[in-house]
């Protein structure tokens, strides 16, 4: 069957059982005899449930993979985004700005990420195995398309009547920290902060 481009999973207790455990994708032996030595995972409860359980971590690690890579492609956007708004009206955000976006969110957001446990309940639909599926796509640009739309929003409620273009223009490029002070790199900020 593995020859046939299926993927296979074996579960046994004895020395009969190590050539299907070596060959299988996913093996595991249900004793601490030779099948533990060929055998990829090995149950310590002697019990079919074991396979139930490592489909449980295994579908739990990919999901927390997925979950990771979906999110430092959305930060690699936002941040993009973040850069070309600055560009556009002529302004730096301060240092501290970058310190509180990468040391405090993102950093609390990874490792909450980590913390995730699988699933009690082992669900009929098994979850997508390719990094460039519809539905891991789907959502990086959806949450790209609602983020970009976010950011349109506050910035025009940033230009009300009393709203004074910050001049770029008259500022000296060297003095960085001059162009951090300004309505438009606090809203800026704002919008990035709340959009993790």
């Amino acid at each position: 069957t593995v020859d046939k481009g299926l993927v296979v999973g074996m579960c046994g207790d004895g020395g009969n059982d190590c050539g299907a455990l070596r060959t299988a994708h996913v093996g595991v032996a249900l004793s601490e005899a030779e099948a533990s030595v060929v055998s990829p995972f090995t149950s310590k409860t002697k019990s079919v449930q074991s396979v139930v359980d490592l489909l449980l971590e295994g579908r739990g690690a990919l999901a927390t993979s997925f979950a990771c890579y979906k999110f430092m492609i959305t930060y690699g956007q936002l941040f993009s985004v973040l850069k070309l708004v600055c560009f556009y009206y002529g302004v730096i955000m301060c240092e501290f700005d970058y310190v509180l976006i990468d040391g405090v969110a993102v950093i609390i957001l990874s490792y909450a990420m980590t913390l995730s446990r699988p699933l009690t309940q082992l669900n009929t639909n098994r979850p997508t195995s390719s990094l460039l599926g519809p539905s891991t796509v789907a959502s990086v640009v959806g949450i790209q398309v609602l983020n970009l739309l976010a950011m349109l929003a506050g910035l025009s409620l940033m230009k009300t009547p009393e709203y004074v273009p910050w001049p770029a223009k008259e500022s000296k490029s060297a003095a960085w920290w001059v162009l951090g002070d300004n309505w438009e790199s606090t809203v800026i900020f704002c919008l990035v902060i709340h959009q993790f």
